[in-house]
């Protein structure tokens, strides 16, 4: 079992008024907030079938900030005459799981069927 913890702060640019006369666009890398857990686990059914169990949930909650600034094509010029750049904050929930069964045969191969979800 395996318990991740993640806690980013954003970078700022230097503010140098020559590069950054606009204050939200001295914003460098994004902040996230990051949670995992993990568990992998072989349960013995019986002599030749053991039971894998793979489980792994991640949450994670990243803030950055898009710049398309008044010259970018990507600017409505007549709505923002200095350019729109939004904050964006989203909430990722990633769960999946899969199990399996191995059976292990007396010449000593083994087989194993697996589900993902």
């Amino acid at each position: 079992m395996t318990l991740d913890y993640l806690n980013k702060d954003r970078t700022n640019r230097p503010a140098d008024p020559n590069k950054f006369d606009i204050y939200r666009r001295q914003f460098g890398d994004a902040a996230a907030t990051n949670f995992s857990a993990l568990v992998n686990a072989k349960i013995p059914a019986d002599q030749t079938r053991p039971v894998s169990i793979f489980w792994r949930v991640n949450y994670a909650i990243p803030t950055l900030c898009l710049v398309a600034g008044a010259d970018s094509n990507l600017n409505v010029i007549e709505i923002y005459p200095n350019g729109f750049d939004p904050r964006i904050t989203s909430h990722i929930f990633d769960p999946s799981i899969s199990a399996g069964m191995q059976q292990n045969s007396a010449n000593g191969m083994s087989t194993s069927t697996t589900l993902l979800v």
